[in-house]
Order: structure tokens, then sequence, then C-alpha cells
């Protein structure tokens, strides 16, 4: 898979910022608007003038970093974007809504992601 995170230049993480600007601008502008991956890393090289495979390596690290942490239950906070953490479910019943047939729904762990402050006000 390339470089592991430990070759990264640390230099890099500190470059890169999301462009909060932009992404603030597309939402106050059109509420229907999306953003991929792809253009995410396009936005962030354009911002920050690196290339857009060094962006696109460090938008991968950033997310596997993020799963890596909450597969071992850790929380990540990104302080004014929002937090990310796993949340267990109970086992609980439930009914299969073609036949009706109870059904038991096993216990699970799911990711949760809960807005920051400034995030929740820029989306208001």
């Amino acid at each position: 898979m390339g470089k592991k995170r430990e070759d990264l230049d640390p230099e890099w993480f500190k470059k890169i910022e999301v462009p909060l600007k932009r992404v603030e601008s597309i939402i106050e502008n059109n509420k229907e608007a999306r953003m991929n991956k792809t253009e995410l890393i396009n936005e962030v090289a354009g911002e920050v003038g690196l290339t857009k495979r060094v962006v696109a390596r460090v938008i991968n690290v950033t997310i596997e970093v993020i799963v890596d942490a909450l597969f071992g239950d850790d929380k990540v906070t990104l302080v004014g974007f929002g937090t990310f953490r796993v949340r267990k479910r109970k086992a609980r019943k439930g009914r299969n809504p073609q036949t009706g047939e109870e059904l038991q729904i096993l216990a699970k762990r799911v990711p949760k992601f809960v807005p920051g402050k400034r995030l929740r006000e820029k989306i208001k």
C-alpha cells in the first residue's frame, strides 16, 4: 500500500486544512449540493497548493486513523467539526414487514457522528 503513516512528513498534516470556507459556501448557496471524495481532494489541493496525489494520501490516512480508532472503541473529536464514536445497540425483537413474522435482531456496534458547535451553527 505504499508508505506507512509513520513515513509521511508531519509538515503535510500542518499544511492540510479542509477548505471549510468553500464547503460552507456550497451549503449556504445550495442546500442540495454534495461533495464526493474526489471533489474534496481537488478543493484541498487547490487551497494548500499540494498535489492531488499527496492530498488524497493524507485524506485516506486520516480516514484510516479514524476507522482504526473507532475499531478500538476510541472516540475521535475534531473540535468545531464533530465527534466520531461507536454506539452499542442492544439486541431487540423486530418484525419482517412482508410476513409479519417476529425475529430477533442481534446486538451490534454502529458508528455515530455528532456534529460540533461550529458545524451545527453553519448548517442552521
